[in-house]
């Protein structure tokens, strides 16, 4: 299934919003069985899901329909807790330069994005699971060495792709 997952994904987020409650049923049930599945799998397997299945599930973020925003934080939740039980196994801080693959560093602005959209969410579960990720961000980076020249320019190429409206200029 890994391998095809970016193909079907934003199908199955899909039907979390369908009109039949079997539907929405399954999908979510065949959701939370794959996730099961790729966090199970090898530290390399997993890694190589989040980053090519990270841009799809943050774009979900952004659906006007509550589940499948919900669904998509508990996934971005599930990838940061994921990676960090990957590198972290018993140190203090848990990410180090070494830790920081490009393949992170490149995902790391969009789940951000898809985690900042949802703190202010009107339903309080979708703020309260956003804040929980960006708690498990924090702690996750703590004290370490992240790259921040290349994190804010992946942000500020978010920021400027997503609106359109913003422009930023440099001094």
């Amino acid at each position: 299934v890994a391998p095809y997952l970016s193909q079907f994904l934003d199908g199955l987020f899909g039907m979390l919003s369908d009109p039949l409650r079997e539907t929405r049923h399954n999908a979510n049930a065949c959701l939370t069985a794959v996730l099961k599945k790729v966090v199970a799998g090898s530290h390399d397997q997993a890694l190589a899901v989040i980053s090519d299945t990270a841009g799809i599930v943050v774009k979900i973020c952004f659906s006007s329909d509550s589940c499948q925003r919900l669904s998509a934080l508990c996934w971005l939740h599930q990838f940061v807790l994921t990676k960090a039980a990957i590198v972290g196994a018993g140190r203090q801080c848990v990410l180090t330069k070494a830790d920081l693959d490009d393949k992170w560093v490149e995902i790391l602005p969009d789940l951000l994005g898809g985690m900042l959209y949802c703190v202010d969410d009107a339903e309080e579960e979708i703020a309260g699971k956003a804040v929980e990720m960006n708690s498990g961000l924090l702690q996750m980076c703590g004290d370490c060495e992240m790259p921040v020249d290349r994190l804010v320019d992946k942000l500020l190429l978010s920021m400027q792709s997503r609106g359109g409206s913003m422009t930023l200029r440099t001094v």
